[in-house]
């Protein structure tokens, strides 16, 4: 065996478990919500109204379709951030 394929194992042995983290985390996108946003986010909507009764309020259904438009996913997929 020639020393270039000894240093490529021994490289792509250091680099396993970083590589498998970061197949783990592939996929994973992190967002920073003003506070402003976070405390309006449940509906403030009158509870003893009839009908279904409101749970997001309009902000945070803008800010969901917003976020689905810029990345260009589907809503099943933003259904944990909410």
């Amino acid at each position: 065996k020639t020393y270039n394929h000894l240093l490529k194992t021994r490289i792509s042995n250091c680099h396993v478990y970083s590589y498998n983290l970061s197949l783990i985390n592939r996929g994973n996108i992190t967002f920073w919500i003003d506070e402003n946003i976070a405390r309006q986010w449940h509906s403030s909507a009158d509870p003893n109204k009839r009908g279904k009764q409101y749970i997001f309020s309009d902000l945070a259904i803008e800010t969901v379709l917003n976020i689905k438009n810029i990345l260009n996913l589907p809503l099943r997929t933003l259904e944990v951030i909410c």
